[in-house]
């Protein structure tokens, strides 16, 4: 008998973990894969096993442990098990790695120590290549030892909460004596611990007005003494009028990447800024949007716009007048730190507000 590999019934097969995936994709939220973290994996998914084999394409379950060293490349370790049985039972024994009656059940327990590198590993969405090496353990054994295996292939990572992603993944499981090639496809959540965390947001620096300066006293008057030809009377001139600065007021919000909601965390900043403003209502304000370089530039220009009128539609909604602020995108063209860092774009991604 022999087996035919067709998209149609790989997609008929599908772990139900990968449909959850699909209803979980609008949920996503701001999330990174962040150096110094643990993953934990388990998932599900089905073996499309070799017609050398000889096996029935069948379910697998495991799981993964992994640790990322920096945010772009990750080691993990995985275990699964598969439960199979003989394909073709009226097939005699003519290749290696082949099963063959009288065998029918068959158990596969994989283990792998795996490399990955993650393509877009600041952004929701991760894809990554994925390479690593381990054994099959077969029961019945149709080997003195267990099948050394060659593992590579692609998935990708959509985070639904900050510490929560969906995973899925497609490898070739080659076994390297025989040159047998199965493929597995699997889906599964990920759940993260630890690494470091986003950069808090930046606090709101104040600059008080200065102290009004004291008027000079009155000059004493000027004694006159009479005499044949008085000299004139000279009288001291006015002090100059004090002038008493505005408060003025500046602080930043940063935003996640491509990014131009308000979040929770901006709140505590937002509320400082506007008991700020309540406190002088005469004093006006520029609200404005900035990105950093990632991406078209015309692009940023109008993710810079929503950013500003996101932070001024808050302030509104919150009780200041729309009168007093204005709101002004500048796009990557007034960067204050370095694109070319994480460190630096995540700074530029920022809404600053200043008295007029």
């Amino acid at each position: 008998m022999k087996k035919q590999f067709s998209i149609v019934p790989t997609l008929k097969k599908m772990s139900p973990l990968l449909l959850a995936a699909f209803f979980l994709l609008p949920c996503a939220a701001q999330a990174e894969i962040k150096a110094g973290s643990f993953e934990l994996n388990p998932y599900a998914g089905y073996n499309f096993f070799d017609n050398q084999h000889n096996l029935e394409d069948r379910p697998v379950y495991g799981g993964r442990l992994g640790y990322n060293i920096t945010n772009h490349f990750g080691i993990e370790g995985a275990v699964d098990f598969s439960d199979t049985g003989v394909d073709d039972k009226n097939a005699v024994w003519d290749d290696e790695g082949k099963f063959t009656s009288p065998i029918n059940d068959v158990d596969i327990t994989s283990y792998s120590l795996d490399l990955l590198y993650h393509f877009m590993p600041e952004s929701n969405f991760n894809p990554f290549i994925a390479a690593g090496y381990g054994a099959n353990h077969y029961s019945p054994e149709i080997n003195s030892s267990d099948m050394a295996v060659l593992n590579y292939g692609v998935g990708a990572k959509y985070w639904v909460a900050e510490h929560v992603a969906l995973r899925a993944d497609v490898r070739d499981n080659m076994i390297i004596d025989e040159h047998i090639h199965n493929v597995s496809a699997t889906a599964g959540f990920v759940f993260a611990f630890g690494g470091t965390s986003k950069a808090a947001p930046t606090p709101v620096a104040v600059q008080p007005a200065p102290k009004p300066v004291a008027a000079a006293p009155a000059p004493a008057p000027v004694a006159v003494v009479p005499a044949p030809a008085p000299a004139p009377v000279v009288v001291a001139p006015a002090p100059a009028p004090v002038v008493v600065a505005k408060e003025v007021v500046s602080f930043n919000l940063l935003f996640g990447f491509d990014k131009s909601a308000i979040t929770d965390d901006m709140v505590p900043v937002l509320e400082q800024a506007k008991m700020i403003l309540e406190e002088d209502s005469t004093v006006n304000f520029i609200v404005s949007g900035h990105s950093d370089s990632t991406g078209p530039e015309a692009y940023n220009q109008v993710l810079s716009e929503r950013r500003a009128v996101s932070v001024k539609n808050w302030l509104v909604s919150n009780g200041v007048s729309a009168a007093r602020l204005e709101a002004v995108g500048y796009g990557e063209t007034k960067s204050k730190y370095n694109n070319a860092t994480r460190e630096g774009r995540k700074l530029n991604r920022r809404v600053e507000l200043q008295s007029k």
